[in-house]
């Protein structure tokens, strides 16, 4: 089993995340020593990998995805920022 490492959790976006089959793409991470927003890339072992989300954090990830919803539609597309202050900001 993967877990998060780091900043991988700040690059995710709403299409890394499957809540059906309750897992996580993990395809990018952040470099924060690059900037105030950091610098996108493939996370620090060059590889993806699948996370895989406990039951109750799926439950958590859907209200939080449709709390987000309800402030702006742009929140949620595909390419959106989970966990940014804006639909493609990092928090």
């Amino acid at each position: 089993m993967s877990t998060f490492q780091g900043s991988d959790p700040i690059a995710l976006q709403w299409r890394d995340i499957d809540l059906l089959a309750g897992r996580i793409a993990v395809m990018c991470s952040v470099d924060e020593d690059k900037g105030a927003n950091g610098s996108v890339g493939l996370p620090k072992n060059g590889k993806t990998r699948v996370v895989d989300i406990l039951p109750g954090d799926i439950q958590a990830l859907k209200e939080y995805k449709a709390a987000r919803a309800t402030v702006a539609f742009e929140f949620i597309k595909p390419k959106a920022l989970v966990f940014g202050v804006g639909a493609d900001s990092h928090m």
